[in-house]
């Protein structure tokens, strides 16, 4: 592996992000003690964040990447978003020379903020901050310029949710409530479009 390495042409990139990223809550839950327990609806949000990346190109068909984004969602502006991945991509210049389709895989850290979230009715949730680490998936279609501009448009899926645990206190059907224990296991997905600079 070493040896082919050393004999592969090897081309470092910048590039700069733009991603479009899904925040969705399936299965949150809300309880106090054994005395209550109920299940929240499904949240789904989506936001743009502009990101970075940057890696090597070796040879024709293979490429390491290191992405970066940070976001907060469009919609509710409950969900702060920052991820970070490393991953591999395999090319299969299907489409010519420099262009075509890849799939790769990886590992990503994944932290999701929950700001201040309206539960049952007027209760509050405080604010919580959760991180984990696990798989990523990818794959999309590139295309590398003359001028050695390559643009990539592809998905990030996470496979794995982030779980999310807090507590607030207030009020349902009459009864007030305090230390309610939340959790909210969280999955992330993102679109995104990318340009970059190969040296």
């Amino acid at each position: 592996v070493f040896s082919a390495l050393a004999a592969a042409e090897i081309k470092p990139y910048l590039g700069l992000t733009i991603n479009s990223f899904g925040v969705s809550t399936e299965d949150a839950s809300l309880s106090y003690g054994d005395e209550f327990n109920a299940t929240l609806d499904e949240a789904s949000d989506r936001g743009m964040a502009f990101g970075f990346a940057g890696g090597l190109i070796i040879s024709d068909n293979s490429k390491v990447n290191l992405n970066y984004f940070s976001g907060e969602d469009n919609d509710s502006e409950v969900f702060n978003v920052t991820a970070v991945s490393l991953s591999y991509d395999y090319s299969f210049k299907n489409k010519g020379v420099n262009k075509g389709w890849f799939i790769g895989g990886g590992i990503a850290s994944v932290e999701i903020e929950v700001d201040a979230l309206s539960i049952l009715g007027s209760a509050g949730l405080a604010s919580a901050e959760e991180k984990t680490t696990g798989v990523l998936l990818r794959g999309g279609y590139e295309y590398l310029y003359d001028n050695n501009i390559a643009l990539e448009f592809g998905l990030n899926a996470y496979a794995f949710d982030v779980d999310i645990e807090t507590n607030g206190e207030g009020s349902y059907l009459g009864v007030d409530f305090s230390a309610i224990d939340v959790e909210m296991p969280a999955s992330l997905s993102s679109l995104y479009f990318q340009m970059s600079y190969v040296f």
